[in-house]
């Protein structure tokens, strides 16, 4: 019996190391013996005066998987770097890479402790990504995220082992800051299991992450993505840099000129599961750039025997009203979209510059007259799929449980398709959170995903 401690670093390393340049994954077979296991640990409240926020102190989940057979495990180690590979787009760039000397100049190598990368401190050094891409062409015919980073910078920071970050000034994600020696364990709990004061720290971190700039990377903005010379770079706050992140992967792929909507980096594939597990980790390395916290860790929101949406109330999320406008009682209330006009294929994230003219998000659960909410059965179906995926892996396949949880599968036969586990959720709670592109600048989304992401799975 091996026993194998899945750590947050791996996930990093993986997006660093592999590019990606394919949609199309091998299968990928579940475990016979695959345990998630999560336990409560002391939960520590501290205060911030500077930031005038409180915080409480939470702890991450550590997954232990116990598998039997050790060749399987070698076949979900590749697995999970082809599906890394393929939801590695990071979406953001590096600030300091953004200057019109860096992308003339492709590098994207930034200093640390006075050096590149921080190569004389042992962190890193600058190397060379790829030179297939054609030089100086103008259009794009292919995607930019297909040879990501490769298509905007022949060089970048290959960090070692212990460090991350676009220029290994940062640990990696397991590691205790400033020496990154010592490993950290955080771990993850419901929401409902919050007390008041925890609750009221979480939403205030939130609300403070959502509304100061981040000073380490920008976003992405085109006037046509066919054209280089279209490109500019927004300096965007903490949250909606994640906000982008999710928005970024779901525009439609483009291939030797024509845009293709069977896939894409974070869906109707067998990178979802994987692609948002990474995505929720470089939120949570987001906030506690934030707030200066290296133990913070997101909640889960589990919806399974609820009546309706629990957390769409003032205690926690919002309350809304019959057109979806969230209560001005909630922190939330003023909360907007970050490339809301999502719509335009052929540019990146078109928004008004000035946040206070950017669409508020909204929700408005159960309204749909056809969308009931999924439930505790349909997850306890869908973890009976022994098959995590197989051909032609997407939406259409059959009898797996990554397609099944994504929900166009009933968890019910394997083989009815419709809506359906997760999806199912995000059209129940209609608004902005049933708007694929810009689903995650509702809060409700975090939740959502985290609790995706804590599925246990039984022999």
């Amino acid at each position: 019996m091996h026993v194998f401690v899945f750590k947050q670093a791996a996930v990093c390393k993986i997006l660093r190391l592999f590019p990606c340049r394919s949609p199309v994954l091998p299968p990928c077979p579940r475990p016979k013996r695959l345990v998630l296991r999560t336990e409560i640990t002391t939960i520590s409240a501290a205060c911030t005066p500077q930031k005038e926020l409180q915080r409480a102190y939470w702890q991450h989940r550590e997954v232990q998987v116990n598998i039997s057979s050790w060749s399987f495990w070698k076949v979900m180690l590749t697995s999970l770097l082809f599906l890394l590979c393929l939801g590695a787009v990071n979406a953001v760039f590096p600030t300091a890479c953004t200057t019109p000397e860096a992308l003339s100049a492709k590098i994207c190598c930034p200093e640390f402790n006075g050096s590149e990368c921080g190569i004389v401190d042992g962190r890193g050094e600058c190397r060379i990504v790829t030179q297939d891409r054609e030089m100086g062409k103008e259009e794009m015919v292919i995607d930019d995220r297909m040879k990501w980073m490769s298509f905007y910078y022949d060089k970048i920071c290959i960090c070692k082992g212990n460090y991350s970050g676009p220029d290994c000034g940062n640990c990696a994600h397991h590691l205790v800051e400033p020496d990154c020696i010592y490993q950290k364990t955080v771990m993850r709990r419901d929401l409902k299991e919050y007390s008041l004061q925890q609750r009221v720290a979480f939403f205030a971190t939130l609300d403070y992450c959502k509304k100061v700039i981040c000073p380490y990377y920008k976003i992405i903005v085109t006037g046509d993505r066919h054209h280089k010379d279209t490109l500019s770079f927004w300096e965007v706050s903490y949250l909606d840099l994640f906000n982008f992140q999710h928005y970024y992967s779901t525009k439609p792929i483009l291939s030797d000129g024509s845009f293709t909507y069977a896939t894409n980096f974070a869906h109707y594939s067998s990178s979802f599961l994987t692609w948002h597990r990474a995505m929720l980790i470089f939120l949570e390395h987001l906030i506690r750039l934030c707030i200066s916290d290296q133990y913070f860790a997101l909640p889960y929101g589990d919806w399974r025997n609820d009546p309706g949406c629990s957390y769409c109330n003032d205690d926690f999320l919002g309350a809304s009203d019959r057109h979806g406008r969230l209560s001005k009682y909630s922190v939330f209330s003023t909360w907007t979209c970050v490339c809301s006009e999502y719509d335009y294929i052929n540019r990146y994230c078109m928004m008004p510059r000035s946040e206070c003219e950017r669409q508020k998000i909204f929700r408005k659960p159960g309204q749909h007259p056809s969308a009931r909410k999924p439930n505790a059965r349909d997850v306890e179906n869908a973890l009976q799929f022994e098959t995590y995926d197989r051909a032609p892996f997407t939406t259409s396949t059959t009898y797996c449980f990554r397609p099944v949880l994504e929900g166009f599968i009933s968890s019910a036969n394997g083989w009815t398709r419709g809506t359906y586990c997760h999806n199912l959720w995000h059209v129940y709670l209609q608004g902005t959170m049933s708007r694929v592109p810009i689903a995650a600048c509702d809060p409700l989304f975090i939740l959502h995903h985290a609790f995706m992401d804590k599925y246990r799975y039984p022999d």
